[in-house]
């Protein structure tokens, strides 16, 4: 074995594996091109001969002294110990980190002991393992021969593998250290309402490895922890800054200024009506706020301002500072504090994102709503569109585990509609809170998918949510656009309408958020759009290239 780390992909395929057995069972006409082809090359050959997603790091330690990390333990965990442990000389497991609780991420436990060596079969040397307390709630129900804290006398030479369990948070702020590596939790969206981590880690160089994602959370995309000096091939995020102003290419009109404190300011969007597309709507103008430092960008008119947490050109998307809404209790029928709170974008740019967003409800046998509408306001009969969600908990331990999926025990979440322009969140009148002695409070906000995480301390208390968390500390995600109606289909209608498209080598998107239109780089071009000759070439690489590199000689 070298003396250098590596990760070997033990695999990278889905819960049911590759070849899926149904097309081999039961072939198709013409065959499946995929399950024929994985089985016709030797296993190490053929990419389309998949087990479940799994990552073993040989991390060398600056001993000399190997240490073997095994990420997700799945169904087809035997498999891949019969072909790549002997493969690349693996004598066994120092550590094993759970991403999540799934089949393909836990089935596999029960068969870790085949990789050990006896003594840890018989609490001389207990395996260390990583995971939420979502996940060992699960692995618990599962397992539970193997929560056992010592084998019984007589039982040494028993099948079973001693594991020495601990719960990890899944907080991009709260990194923990397995076989002398540190590992930084990355929370991200498994499908729409399913968070499980990825993780990063390494020394001079870092990997980021995320198994099952569909969507990258804000938390963990503009956390901290891509802030990695003081090596230069560290991976980061550049919160706010799109990948024209990442390359060094104008972003901004020139002139003006590309920055407020530490958020990037791209064109249409601009610091004053000068730098600002205000032909097309005068909210691109942007406030820098410069009695703080850093400075904050804000948005909005005089004394409603929101503040700018970034802009991106790519996407068509502002990030907000967003709203609250509670309603407290005294009794079960007697309530003593509420604050409605809402968006209002009406006559602006702006829609609410839809994709991005999520209405959340947090108490106990709380129904919370949310009004809203395509224009800038309305009330009671007049609301255009409402959504819910409800709430039940007996009591406050009767709950989810801190970090579970909102799903109804202490807190739910409700998808929302698309072109809203205000959005207002608000409880039912007349309604009772049996549970007001340990649930005194309730709270509905619109916030940027995967922000909130559930914790039974936000049940507690008067205002308990609101005393560790400010309106400004929720985000929400908004869709911008010309709203001057549709891509324009001629030459002329492009002309009489300010056309904002002006790049060379650009074109005109339709939103899919109410009425209006974005512009992007055409393919093999990068930068803004907005801008006379924004866009830019890049170095496009042919599939040829990619096969050779991904497959050298």
């Amino acid at each position: 074995m070298e003396s250098s780390s590596s990760v070997i992909f033990l695999g990278t395929g889905c819960s049911g594996a590759l070849p899926d057995a149904r097309c081999l069972i039961h072939p198709s006409t013409p065959p499946c091109p995929v399950c024929s082809h994985s089985l016709s090359l030797p296993p190490e050959r053929n990419p389309n001969y998949r087990c479940n997603t799994s990552l073993l790091i040989d991390y060398c330690q600056h001993d000399g002294i190997h240490k073997y990390i095994l990420i997700d333990v799945g169904k087809t965990f035997r498999e891949q110990v019969l072909r790549w442990f002997s493969h690349h000389k693996i004598p066994y497991v120092d550590s094993i980190i759970l991403t999540h609780e799934h089949a393909d991420a836990v089935l596999g436990l029960d068969d870790v002991w085949v990789v050990q060596p006896s003594g840890c079969r018989n609490g001389l040397g207990k395996v260390p393992i990583f995971l939420t307390h979502f996940t060992m709630n699960s692995v618990a129900a599962r397992f539970p021969y193997l929560l056992k804290n010592k084998l019984e006398e007589g039982d040494e030479g028993s099948q079973v593998i001693q594991l020495d369990w601990t719960i990890i948070e899944g907080d991009i702020d709260k990194p923990f250290v397995s076989s002398g590596l540190e590992f930084v939790p990355l929370p991200v969206m498994h499908g729409e309402d399913y968070v499980c981590l990825g993780f990063l880690f390494g020394r001079r160089s870092r990997i980021a490895y995320l198994s099952d994602v569909s969507r990258i959370l804000p938390r963990t995309e503009h956390g901290r922890c891509w802030q990695l000096p003081p090596y230069s091939e560290s991976v980061s995020s550049s919160s706010g800054v799109s990948s024209a102003a990442a390359a060094g290419r104008a972003i901004s009109l020139p002139g003006c200024p590309d920055k407020c404190g530490d958020v990037s300011i791209p064109y249409p969007f601009g610091v004053g009506d000068r730098c600002a597309a205000v032909g097309l709507n005068p909210y691109f103008n942007i406030t820098c706020d410069d009695a703080v430092r850093p400075p904050v960008p804000k948005l909005g008119d005089p004394g409603m301002e929101a503040e700018v947490l970034d802009i991106t050109l790519e996407r068509g998307e502002i990030r907000l500072t967003g709203f609250l809404s509670y309603v407290c209790y005294t009794s079960s029928n007697s309530s003593y504090a509420s604050l409605p709170g809402g968006i209002f974008v009406g006559g602006t740019q702006l829609r609410v994102s839809p994709s991005r967003n999520q209405l959340t409800v947090i108490g106990c046998r709380a129904l919370g709503l949310l009004v809203g509408g395509a224009h800038a306001g309305g009330s009671g009969d007049g609301d255009e569109y409402a959504t819910g969600c409800y709430t039940y908990c007996a009591s406050l331990n009767s709950t989810d585990a801190d970090g579970a999926p909102c799903a109804g025990t202490g807190c739910c979440q409700a998808p929302i509609s698309s072109d809203l322009a205000y959005v207002g969140g608000t409880f039912p009148s007349n309604w009772t809170n049996s549970g007001w002695r340990f649930n005194p409070c309730f709270y509905a906000l619109i916030a940027e998918v995967g922000w909130y995480s559930f914790r039974r301390r936000h049940l507690a208390g008067v205002l308990g949510f609101v005393n560790e968390t400010k309106p400004s500390d929720i985000p929400v995600v908004l869709d911008w656009a010309a709203r001057d109606g549709w891509c324009p289909a001629t030459a002329e209608e492009k002309a009489r309408r300010k056309y904002a498209c002006v790049s060379g080598n650009s074109h005109c998107v339709n939103s899919s958020n109410g009425m209006g239109y974005s512009c992007s780089c055409n393919q093999g071009y990068e930068g803004n759009p907005y801008l006379d000759n924004g866009c830019q070439g890049t170095i496009l690489f042919t599939d040829e290239y990619k096969w050779s590199v991904a497959n050298p000689e």
